[in-house]
């Protein structure tokens, strides 16, 4: 995660379902957009339910732009992206009964300024933060797990690094020169 930086787009989502609805509003979010997923599900088996949806209203509704979302015109998974920290935008109520089998599960993802704010406080608490968050290769992983680890998993003392075995052709060179040595 990049603090600050315009290319982040999200580190939160939210879910919703089983006739969701709140008041019409704009989100402090960082992120320039915020998507959100619906989906028609079946609540009882978690599965996809396209045939036979019956769930109705809760239209998803942007009131100062003059525009929704009608699910009742899709029987599939519907998506959308907007700003949200500029435009207004709620659900409605669904009439259809709590508890119903069917209902959309909504799944928004978005960077809210307290969540911006939480990691740069987890951030600035932790020293060489940048020494301890890199990415790294496989093989330098191995090397260090070898390293610095012993056969236990105990971290070494930072003198007593395990001695690298030499390569084999080198050994056999070793071994060649103690049969001649030997038999002389």
């Amino acid at each position: 995660y990049l603090i600050s930086n315009s290319n982040a787009f999200t580190c939160h989502l939210s879910f919703t379902l089983d006739n969701f609805y709140n008041e019409a509003h704009t989100n402090k979010d960082l992120s320039l957009c915020t998507f959100v997923t619906w989906i028609p599900i079946n609540q009882q088996t978690g599965e996809l339910e396209e045939d036979h949806f019956e769930v109705e209203g809760g239209e998803f509704v942007f009131p100062k732009d003059g525009c929704a979302v009608d699910f009742m015109r899709f029987n599939s998974i519907v998506e959308c992206a907007w700003k949200a920290s500029d435009h207004f935008h709620h659900t409605l109520p669904s009439p259809t009964p709590k508890g119903s089998p069917h209902t959309q599960l909504g799944i928004s993802s978005q960077l809210p300024e307290s969540a911006e704010r939480a990691l740069q406080t987890h951030q600035d608490e932790i020293p060489d933060y940048k020494k301890l968050w890199t990415i790294r290769d496989l093989e330098k992983v191995v090397k260090d797990a070898v390293t610095k680890y012993d056969e236990k998993g105990k971290l070494r003392e930072p003198n007593k690094k395990k001695k690298q075995p030499k390569p084999k052709k080198q050994l056999k060179k070793v071994q060649s020169k103690r049969k001649d040595e030997h038999n002389k």
